[in-house]
């Protein structure tokens, strides 16, 4: 009787709607969509502490038939049997360790839907630098960036995030995060994920049972090296705005594990309005620059003569370093500039001549 009762919860299970993925439990796919990856990481801190009918087996990475599912599931329908990885019947720390050890595991490529993500409006928002574009100087080098969650309707509840980033090689060399717990985690209930490839780093916090906390905090911190010659690739056009660190999926939940309308601003830099390295104007002075890169001394020097120089930073000022009698020779002292890119600007009774100019780093 027993076992005729649990074939009939079994294939009422199956017959329900759920994907072929949710007839099995594989161990760490806890929303049952055939993969493992950070999106899992949301329901089985959601369903931390939760207790069912235990699995005879539960180890490894083998997918098994659900013959009983547990009373509770989310609002989408998967039942917390998939949160149980191990199997022994209740949702803990050793569900967690089957999750990581199995993460990056497409076990049902026919079932590839991605959680539902949220892009059209925002109750909560994503920010990189509080909102504000970066110094295209900045970019040449390492540099911080802060990454907050915003409520945007106020005092909004959350219990869990999941996202990606996602940056652009031809401006960015590297990234890397570090989780900041002061917010989403300051009462040590909650556990994070980050896993970082080539392009990507995919990033979930998620808080330990229906547990959340209101309103918005620092999420931690970007550290971001730019390409060594980035010069060459900014637009001249200081109206021009380019995004190279963007968000992709995010998935917010709150404290009924509803997903939260969401948003994320990337990260972004402006044109300049100096003359770009790969399409330069045409050079009516002829002059050579020397050391380049410089610490210290720059020299310049010209057999046809100049009677202006000006240098021009990344974000396009100028500024005049010599106005007066014709010279074929000028000497800049560079030591007081931040490392990073220039342009010296040189003008005659021949026209101009442009050239650029690297502060090297102490």
């Amino acid at each position: 009787m027993l076992r005729s009762s649990l074939l009939l919860c079994c294939l009422s299970f199956l017959c329900s709607g759920q994907s072929s993925a949710q007839g099995h439990v594989f161990p760490g796919d806890a929303n049952a969509d055939g993969h493992v990856n950070h999106y899992d990481l949301l329901p089985l801190t959601y369903a931390f502490g939760s207790v069912g009918p235990a699995r005879p087996t539960g180890e490894g990475d083998v997918p098994e038939e659900i013959l009983a599912l547990w009373s509770d599931a989310f609002p989408d329908g998967t039942n917390y049997i998939h949160c149980d990885a191990d199997g022994n019947g209740i949702v803990n720390l050793l569900d967690l360790t089957r999750f990581f050890s199995n993460n990056g595991i497409v076990h049902d490529p026919t079932d590839q839907a991605l959680p539902q993500t949220f892009i059209s409006s925002s109750q909560f928002t994503l920010l990189f630098n509080d909102g504000d574009p970066i110094n295209p100087m900045d970019i040449s080098g390492a540099f911080e960036v802060p990454l907050a969650v915003v409520p945007t309707g106020g005092e909004e509840e959350i219990n869990g995030i999941a996202f990606e980033i996602s940056w652009d090689p031809q401006f960015v060399s590297s990234v890397t995060f570090a989780y900041d717990p002061s917010w989403l985690g300051e009462d040590g209930q909650a556990i994070s994920y980050i896993n970082a490839d080539e392009n990507t780093i995919q990033i979930a916090v998620g808080r330990l049972g229906p547990n959340p906390i209101s309103g918005g905090g620092l999420l931690g911190q970007l550290s971001i090296i730019g390409v060594e010659d980035l010069v060459g690739l900014m637009p001249t056009n200081p109206d021009t705005t380019i995004g190279f660190v963007d968000f992709n999926d995010i998935s917010i939940v709150d404290g009924g594990f509803v997903s939260v309308q969401s948003t994320g601003q990337p990260l972004q830099f402006t044109g300049i309005s100096a003359v770009s390295s790969t399409n330069p104007e045409v050079q009516a002075i002829e002059a050579t620059i020397f050391p380049n890169p410089s610490r210290a001394e720059v020299n310049v020097i010209s057999d046809q003569g100049f009677q202006r120089i000006d240098l021009i930073d990344m974000l396009g000022r100028l500024t005049n370093l010599y106005q007066g009698d014709v010279r074929k020779s000028f000497i800049y002292d560079a030591s007081a500039l931040p490392a990073g890119n220039y342009f010296l600007r040189l003008q005659g009774t021949d026209g101009f001549g442009t050239y650029r100019f690297i502060r090297s780093a102490e």
